[in-house]
């Protein structure tokens, strides 16, 4: 406003006034200096569902205003949860529930009525019913033990508690008279809906982190359990005792449920039940179809394509589609074709020699060439399955595209990854666990696993990793890699307690540890074991036998170890593994 024109005609354009009837002034502006549009100070999710919320209680209100009958049972309710200060029955101490409850949806029911309708004899289903209850007892018992909590609805179940009472939030009349400010319908709404805001800003560099000091704890290990104590000849940390069942006991509970499998009527009884819940199920859904369909999309902001979804089971090696494979290979080897990616019998070869060697040119691939897609061939063929991740068949192609400890470090392998999570963080709502593999072989696999994760920036804020376990100790040990089973145990486990207790030693695992959320053991679970365990069945440090142990004593020696070590991490504030 540098010349008095300008200044003339800002001072035209003041506010004109309005008078009320009780002379209160009310400013009339004119935005014609301003954004013809109005920047929202709340996220537009949280705009719709206020909406909705608004939308909802004015048509309770409506509907409350034509039907002046109350019901008995309303009224009871009101009495029974009064908020100070509100009259008992009035609009104002009516309870909202948080969640919507069966009831109020208006679905078509079918009730089965009569005795004994799970169709099987009364004796059977008092035999039945026990063995279950049973059954359920052990997990319950193994869950609590490991720290694990227990579902809370089958354990109500277990304990005869069926009366649950719904969570209810009481809402006064004042809160409704407050829906036009928009501070106090935001408040009144998270208290009654949960929010997800959007995703803060996350750290560019996540491996950049503090690395504590020593707890000063000497971590041995005994019979295949990682132990923690305080001194190298000291006692057991007393937090982390009995954290896991002992392995006769497990045993035990092994072969009753072995037992239970046998069970005739118990299977005759199961059967029957799930077909009958199946059945039910069916017809749930041709009665109740639409409304829930309605149901579903009432709900404001949200659909299939915009709430997370979670792969929770993918092979960080067959993560690619298969035209995304090709499409990689065809560029490493036309822009890199002259590195050197191998050695064979001493002998380095470029890419393109590798090709070469395999009678193969960059313009001869195709998807079908590569045959790296699983299809229904595959399925109960594990070992159709495990070629599929081999490119035309050949292994070296998977050691040089999918394997992250070869010639030249995965260079490869971390970068078609970094392409697949730029993908998922493109889509913003899929995230993935990818599976890597960790074999036992050596005690610093896992420091080399880390190191490859850490120096090539692997890392999508829509990933975690799960580190598989392969039980091939067999093939080990016909290789003379093992004295025992628990050298095998003690390479994989040993080296997370070591980390735990001091990051220092480790710092690039305690890096990478953060973004690890389980461990798994996999095989092929179709091959016949030979031995199977028993009161007679040897710990892990002497199981000097070439076979393979079967797939419960795994099992076990990781179950006990996966306890202690998460009662470790959490008592050493670290991220525990599943």
């Amino acid at each position: 406003y540098d010349s008095e024109p300008n200044l003339q005609a800002l001072t035209k354009r003041r506010p004109s006034t309005l008078l009320s009837r009780d002379a209160q002034v009310f400013p009339v502006l004119n935005n014609e200096l301003s954004s013809p549009y109005e920047m929202s100070s709340v996220p537009i999710e949280r705009q719709e569902n206020m909406k909705a919320l608004s939308q909802h209680m004015n048509e309770k209100s409506k509907a409350e205003n034509a039907q002046p009958s109350v019901d008995a049972n309303l009224l009871n309710r009101c009495t029974e949860s009064q908020t100070p200060g509100v009259v008992a029955g009035s609009f104002g101490s009516l309870s909202v529930p948080l969640y919507r409850p069966d009831a109020d949806i208006n679905y078509q029911r079918v009730a089965i009525s009569g005795e004994e309708v799970s169709g099987v004899p009364l004796e059977d289903l008092r035999s039945a019913s026990e063995e279950v209850i049973k059954a359920l007892r052990i997990r319950e018992k193994y869950m609590l033990r490991a720290g694990m909590q227990f579902p809370v609805t089958v354990k109500k179940f277990l304990n005869g508690e069926f009366g649950i009472e719904e969570r209810k939030v009481p809402l006064s009349r004042a809160s409704f008279d407050h829906m036009g400010d928009e501070r106090e319908t935001e408040r009144v709404y998270n208290d009654i809906v949960g929010y997800h805001p959007p995703e803060e800003m996350l750290e560019k560099r996540p491996f950049d982190c503090e690395i504590p000091g020593s707890a000063g704890f000497h971590v041995s290990s005994s019979k295949g359990i990682v132990e923690v104590r305080t001194t190298k000849d000291g006692p057991i940390l007393s937090d982390l005792k009995h954290l896991f069942t002992p392995f006769d006991e497990f045993v035990a509970d092994f072969l009753y449920l072995l037992t239970m499998i046998m069970n005739g009527p118990l299977k005759s009884f199961c059967h029957r039940r799930l077909c009958y819940l199946h059945s039910k199920f069916q017809l749930h859904i041709l009665l109740n179809d639409l409304r829930e369909m309605t149901e579903q999309k009432s709900v404001p902001h949200r659909d299939f394509y915009n709430i997370r979804k979670v792969d929770t089971h993918v092979h960080a090696a067959s993560s690619m589609n298969q035209k995304h494979l090709l499409r990689f290979v065809k560029k490493k080897v036309r822009t890199e074709g002259d590195r050197v990616v191998c050695a064979v019998d001493n002998r380095h070869m470029t890419l393109n020699e590798v090709f070469k060697g395999l009678g193969v040119t960059p313009y001869d691939l195709s998807v079908d060439t590569l045959d790296v897609h699983a299809d229904r061939n595959t399925f109960h063929r594990f070992d159709k399955f495990n070629s599929k991740y081999n490119p035309i068949g050949q292994s070296i192609l998977r050691d040089i595209f999918m394997k992250t400890d070869n010639y030249i470090n995965g260079e490869f392998f971390a970068e078609i990854l970094k392409e697949v999570m730029a993908d998922l963080a493109e889509s913003k709502y899929q995230h993935a666990e990818f599976r890597l593999s960790i074999y036992g072989r050596r005690r610093d696999e896992w420091d080399r696993l880390a190191e490859w994760a850490i120096k090539n920036e692997v890392h999508s804020h829509h990933v975690r990793w799960l580190v598989q376990i392969p039980r091939l100790y067999d093939i080990y040990q016909s290789k003379n890699t093992f004295r025992n089973f628990q050298e095998m145990i003690d390479n994989i486990f040993i080296p997370l307690f070591e980390v735990t207790n001091d990051p220092t030693s480790h710092p690039q695992l305690h890096r990478f540890l953060r973004f690890v959320v389980g461990l798994d053991s996999v095989d092929d679970e179709s091959k016949t074991e030979q031995f199977q365990i028993d009161g007679r069945t040897v710990t892990a440090d002497q199981w000097v036998d070439s076979e393979n142990p079967p797939y419960a004593y795994y099992l076990y020696y990781m179950y006990a170890n996966l306890a202690t070590l998460n009662r470790f991490r959490r008592c050493a504030a670290s991220t525990p593994s599943a």
